[in-house]
């Protein structure tokens, strides 16, 4: 097998918490360590809080890595700085190699995957009208299942029009369909559970979209948060469906955590109290730098 060149990345993510007036600060939930993997690897984390905190460090049950800060100072501020170097090994064009049985849609999870998948597989939330929009892609009775995925992923990049959203919350998918609007998290919600509906194994996934042109002359070093989805195909594992940039595959994605709430995967969540309502303002940096490349 040829060598994969292998980038490896700095991540400096700035999140900036400003109150109108000195505020007693709750816990606050981070969720900020990549995930490691065969095509992300995990270099160096660090995150400081200030004003300082003490840091518990968990593991949620979906295998996210969970930092708890507790404060016991009021403030007027609060910062949260993550220091994060990752080497990345995807490659653009990923070839799967599917279990023999699963390469064509509808297919049968094993009793084993089934029960390991069962909070993953539920279409009981799913409208009938999110369904039939669903099943709008099944061209026969029997169709390849990457190619079934892809076209979902590629209907929903084509009817949906992207726009970038700062608010939080996410709109449900029969919403975005019915607006034609949606931001990253919307994408991933819309396509996650259309895929529900066809009974595939799901889950939402949150974390970085690194530049393509990241390293080039003039590209400068921005960097921003990302939302996509994942598909459990028997025999290849996780594979990622990023519709809104007609992606398949973990090429320029850094998934930090994974659930089936997109709320619950926010980089910071967390809450503040005091005896008159303060009003905050929220600034978010997130800067990337190409350290360069190595044979992986």
């Amino acid at each position: 097998m040829m060598p994969v060149s292998a980038k490896r990345i700095t991540i400096s993510h700035v999140t900036d918490y400003r109150y109108s007036e000195a505020v007693h600060l709750n816990e606050h939930r981070l969720l900020l360590r990549p995930r490691e993997g065969r095509q992300v690897k995990l270099i160096s984390h660090s995150v400081k809080v200030t004003p300082e905190a003490e840091l518990f460090f968990a593991e949620d049950v979906f295998g996210n890595d969970v930092a708890i800060a507790t404060l016991s100072k009021k403030a007027r501020s609060l910062r949260v700085e993550a220091t994060t170097e990752v080497e990345l090994s995807a490659v653009p064009w990923p070839v799967y190699r599917i279990d023999l049985p699963a390469t064509r849609y509808p297919f049968e999870y094993t009793d084993f995957e089934k029960a390991a998948l069962d909070t993953h597989i539920s279409s009981d939330s799913v409208s009938d009208s999110l369904t039939r929009w669903a099943r709008s892609f099944l061209n026969g009775q029997s169709v390849d299942t990457l190619t079934l995925l892809q076209a979902i992923n590629s209907g929903i990049h084509n009817q949906v029009t992207y726009e970038a959203r700062d608010a939080e919350g996410t709109q449900s998918a029969e919403e975005t369909l019915a607006l034609g609007l949606g931001s990253c998290r919307d994408f991933a919600v819309l396509f996650t559970k259309a895929a529900a509906a066809l009974g595939f194994g799901t889950r939402l996934v949150s974390g970085y979209l690194v530049p393509e042109d990241l390293g080039l002359l003039g590209s400068g070093e921005g960097g921003t948060t990302h939302a996509w989805g994942e598909i459990y195909l028997p025999g290849a594992g996780w594979v990622a469906f990023d519709p809104t940039n007609e992606q398949m595959g973990h090429y320029g994605l850094i998934a930090v955590a994974v659930g089936h709430d997109m709320g619950a995967l926010s980089p910071v969540t967390g809450s503040y109290g005091g005896r008159n309502p303060a009003e905050a303002n929220l600034s978010i940096s997130i800067t990337m730098r190409l350290k360069g490349s190595s044979e992986a």
